[in-house]
């Protein structure tokens, strides 16, 4: 459930309730953004409107069900929105992507994370920044910045370990099961391994 009160104070109402689906809510200028599953299994994001009663059934949808899934829900940060901008954080066979798009749904240029990495943290910064935290296979967590203007960078803040995989290469490859499903397979072997079958 997503309940909602002005800022100056009065009575809290109802904006959306369970059978919605929604699973998580950010504010943005002028609106809450509304992570819904209801007849979206990957997830869709709504515009409602800040207006005293407001709810789901007043709300637009901005970015439709795509093929890939909207990560997190009620315990993770799946979007954020800036002053400017809508971020979401998906996951596409088992690896992290960030998506961006205006206020109203139109997409802009993909964003830019380490290649199979696990995106999380999606946290909103000063006016269109975003802060998030990356880990993979052979890097440790580290927490990056991005806004729209320029490439992502990291931070200092990473985790330290003593281990260097710097000597590996993570790659995705698909396998195809019995019913013709395409499975995710993720190889870690040292750079430059024979892909022979050997």
């Amino acid at each position: 459930q997503v309940f909602v009160r002005a800022q100056a104070g009065g009575d809290w109402w109802l904006a959306a309730d369970v059978a919605d689906k929604v699973t998580y809510a950010a504010f943005g200028p002028g609106a809450l953004y509304l992570l819904s599953r209801l007849d979206a299994a990957n997830g869709k994001v709504l515009r409602l409107p800040l207006r005293a009663g407001a709810t789901v059934a007043h709300a637009a949808e901005v970015v439709p069900e795509a093929d890939v899934t909207i990560e997190g829900g009620a315990l993770a940060s799946p979007l954020a929105v800036t002053d400017r901008w809508l971020w979401l954080l998906d996951m596409d066979a088992g690896w992290s992507s960030l998506r961006r798009f205006d206020l109203h749904g139109t997409p802009a240029w993909p964003v830019e994370v380490p290649q199979g990495s696990a995106v999380d943290g999606l946290v909103r910064l000063d006016g269109d920044e975003v802060a998030y935290a990356t880990e993979s296979f052979t890097e440790p967590r580290s927490w990056w910045r991005a806004s729209g203007q320029s490439a992502p960078y990291p931070t200092a803040l990473r985790t330290r370990t003593p281990l260097d995989f710097s000597g590996f290469e993570v790659s995705r490859e698909f396998a195809t099961s019995a019913d013709g499903t395409q499975v995710p397979v993720t190889l870690i072997a040292p750079r430059g391994t024979p892909r022979d079958g050997a």
